[in-house]
């Protein structure tokens, strides 16, 4: 069964949205090629059936439509690995929010930078400057800057040092998830 809609948020994702698909039409079609490397193409399911408050998203039993969407998904991460996400909350100007204040963000002076509330392990939160983070610790450095935020709900961000309107973009983005 689903869980209530008010713990659905309390799932860690990235500034700018790393681990979120967007619909296909929100991609450069130049630099993303939508067939996975096994030729196949992915699927694009279309997850509003979650976005209504009935069924489980206020502890009732799924909705007809909410298990197919279930299994949906299911079908694609058992066969393909990836899918696309259609319906889920984000729209363009959203997504073109979050990148345009994350690019200033990431524009910012590395002295600047410093200020910027450093990434807390103990915490999955705050900023990691380039190459400053190896996930894997048997291989160099990750080339990536990441700003890691949590569910205002069961933690309070620290935005400080971020520019103007950052920390206003992330929480609301983060809500519409």
């Amino acid at each position: 069964s689903c869980p209530p809609r008010k713990l659905l948020p309390t799932i860690e994702t990235h500034v700018v949205c790393n681990n979120t698909f967007f619909p296909r039409q929100m991609v450069d079609d130049d630099a993303h090629n939508s067939t996975h490397p096994r030729g196949a193409e992915l699927p694009s399911i279309n997850f509003a059936s979650f976005l209504v408050d009935e069924g489980c998203l206020v502890g009732d039993a799924p909705t007809p439509a909410q298990l197919a969407t279930a299994a949906q998904i299911n079908a694609a991460c058992r066969e393909n690995g990836f899918l696309y996400l259609e319906n889920f909350g984000i729209e363009p100007d959203d997504v073109g929010d979050a990148f345009e204040r994350s690019k200033q963000l990431f524009a910012l002076e590395e002295g600047v930078k410093k200020t910027v509330r450093r990434y807390d392990p103990a915490t999955n939160t705050g900023f990691s400057m380039y190459a400053t983070e190896a996930l894997n610790t048997a291989r160099p450095p990750d080339m990536k800057e990441a700003f890691n935020i949590r569910s205002r709900e069961h933690f309070q961000n620290d935005y400080a040092g971020t520019p103007a309107g950052f920390g206003d973009m992330c929480e609301g983005f983060w809500d519409k998830l």
